[in-house]
């Protein structure tokens, strides 16, 4: 299918850090990429370790698990869905946080979207990307009552390149409805203009510390709710995300699932960290577009 982007939407995204893109994509598509995650949660996640990932306080940073899945496709659980014991209190599927980080590579429905020409086309009308690599992908389950909050962050303190400004993008994809009660985006406009990189998620230098990465910096604040932007989504909608944007999500205190596709996609014109807990590997999953 298709897509005309809106010729309002480059300024748009220009001045406030974000924007939605309506319709990016059609039904079949949506279907298509909703089979491949149940496909591939049975064929990847039936037998792994129980690891929490969190938006909040980064459990996986203490994992190998964690630090090794930026060339493979794993599953992670969210907090609530696990008991005191370690133990899933749900069926598998209903309780994953995401499935991540290499299906734009591993998986041929995902490949598919994530290196369309209207991906490219969009890059190309919204961005000043010169070298666009996509680097890893999830989907975000964001299951109802366990969806968990993401605390209020910028892309660029996971994903680091020099220099920063205009180096980082992440393409949004909502699969369902995604509003006020099941835990929709929020942004500060424009604060990729006036904040700078509060913080670093980074690789720890202590080898005898059982943190594999720790933050560096100044965890953002809370934001209060008049500042904050919803992005309130259809089944289908993009929304483009700039690096240095202040975002966040609420819990999914709803009935209804808010199924995310999410992908990364770094301009290699910039010099990426060395420190970043994702790294380039042999498997080749630094995609140019």
């Amino acid at each position: 299918m298709e897509f005309k982007i809106n010729p309002e939407t480059p300024t748009f995204f220009k001045e406030n850090g974000f924007a939605v893109l309506p319709g990016f994509l059609d039904a079949d598509e949506i279907k298509a990429l909703k089979e491949s995650t149940h496909r591939l949660v049975k064929k990847c996640c039936q037998d792994m370790p129980t690891v929490i990932f969190s938006g909040v306080d980064s459990p996986q940073s203490k994992e190998n698990y964690f630090a090794e899945s930026g060339d493979k496709i794993r599953g992670f659980v969210e907090e609530k869905a696990v008991d005191s014991d370690g133990n899933i209190m749900l069926e598998k599927e209903k309780a994953l946080n995401k499935l991540a980080h290499a299906l734009h590579t591993l998986d041929p429905t995902f490949k598919s979207i994530t290196f369309s020409d209207k991906v490219t086309n969009v890059l190309r009308s919204v961005t000043t990307m010169e070298k666009p690599t996509v680097i890893q992908s999830m989907i975000i389950f964001k299951h109802p009552q366990v969806g968990g909050v993401v605390k209020p962050h910028q892309d660029g303190s996971y994903l680091f390149a020099e220099p920063v400004e205009n180096s980082l993008i992440g393409c949004w994809i909502a699969l369902d409805e995604a509003n006020l009660e099941n835990g929709c985006l929020h942004f500060v406009p424009g604060s990729h203009k006036t904040s700078p990189l509060q913080e670093r998620f980074v690789r720890n230098p202590d080898p005898n510390s059982s943190e594999l990465f720790i933050y560096r910096g100044n965890h953002i604040p809370p934001i209060p709710n008049e500042k904050l932007v919803p992005a309130i989504c259809k089944p289908g909608d993009l929304v483009l995300i700039d690096g240095l944007v202040i975002h966040q999500s609420e819990p999914n205190t709803s009935n209804k699932p808010r199924m995310a596709y999410t992908f990364h996609i770094w301009d290699a014109k910039s010099n990426w960290s060395p420190e970043n807990w994702l790294q380039p590997t042999n498997e080749n999953t630094f995609v140019p577009i």
